[in-house]
């Protein structure tokens, strides 16, 4: 296998050998594969477990929960507000034309610190539904980068 075919395991100071070590252990995984029969299930494995151990170890010091929807509120006559289950990046705000809530006209839409998204419009009611529909750029997320994904649901 050619490291260049991993991705980069990020900004470390020891990155480009962490990943040409982890392609030169899957070629060797490979080349007794080749060699041995039932070679291919037994190195594979024992490499896996390594890997799946290393992943997990990184996942007590990362955060990959990806937010989800608590709550879909009609605040007033002019606002919705979506509450997640964590708080969200309010550095980054979607663009209007990713959200719909039935076929009310939007004017704005901001994030909060509270995990909340406050979109405001022109004769919102209960009956609504509210859809978001992940955008190319600028999509919501927690402050570790993990991306709300499209959701549709009423307001209650």
């Amino acid at each position: 296998m050619r490291e260049t075919t991993l991705p980069t395991p990020g900004p470390l100071t020891a990155g480009h050998e962490l990943r040409r070590k982890a392609a030169m252990a899957i070629s060797q995984v490979e080349i007794v594969a080749r060699r041995t029969a039932g070679g291919k299930t037994r190195a594979a494995s024992t490499l896996a477990t390594f890997f799946t151990a290393c992943a997990s170890a990184l996942s007590a010091i990362s955060d990959l929960v990806v937010p989800t929807v608590s709550t879909r509120v009609r605040t007033n006559s002019t606002t919705a507000t979506i509450t997640f289950s964590e708080p969200l990046d309010q550095t980054v705000v979607p663009a209007l034309a990713s959200i719909t809530i039935g076929a009310r006209v939007l004017s704005g839409v901001t994030v909060n610190g509270s995990g909340q998204l406050v979109v405001t419009g022109v004769a919102i009611t209960a009956a609504d539904t509210f859809t978001y529909t992940k955008p190319a750029t600028n999509w919501l997320r927690d402050p570790a980068g993990n991306a709300v994904v499209s959701f549709t649901g009423a307001l209650a």
